[in-house]
């Protein structure tokens, strides 16, 4: 992990509060999250999904593209791409299929670069896929700063 990235996360890491740190506005958050859908709707002329709905977890929503896709004769919804945004310190990271094809066609680093201009913090997935070292004793082994931030608890 980067020096300054593991920094960062170090200092939003908030004793003994896993799903949001004390004072977390989340309808301020949510709102905000809205006004990049509609912007990013408007750009792509695509339909984006937000996930309203997220409990029990260290994000506060994913805002991607949903397909619909037929594996092993079952329906399945994937992300082709997902912004996911944290509960903590504005930062958000991008996940999904994220296919060279898939980058150019929504213009993945244009919209992640429209994001940070709004005061969020963009952490690459790759970063976070490392064990957990911070001021809190890890849940169990093999606990990550990608659970820790963007994930189901």
């Amino acid at each position: 992990m980067h020096s300054d990235i593991h920094k960062l996360l170090l200092i939003l890491d908030h004793y003994e509060c896993w799903e949001y740190p004390r004072g977390h506005k989340r309808k301020k958050a949510m709102k905000e999250i809205e006004e990049i859908k509609n912007e990013f709707e408007s750009l792509l002329n695509v339909s984006l999904d937000l996930d309203r709905y997220v409990e029990d977890a260290s994000f506060l929503t994913d805002l991607g593209l949903i397909e619909e896709r037929i594996v092993n004769q079952r329906k399945i919804r994937i992300y082709p791409f997902c912004f996911r945004f944290s509960n903590f310190g504005r930062l958000f990271t991008l996940i999904g299929e994220l296919s060279e094809g898939t980058s150019k066609k929504y213009q993945l680093d244009s919209l992640t670069k429209r994001i940070e201009q709004k005061g969020f913090v963009f952490i690459p997935y790759e970063e976070l896929d490392t064990l957990y070292n911070g001021i809190n004793q890890p849940p169990y082994e093999r606990f990550t700063w990608w659970t820790r931030y963007f994930d189901y608890l």
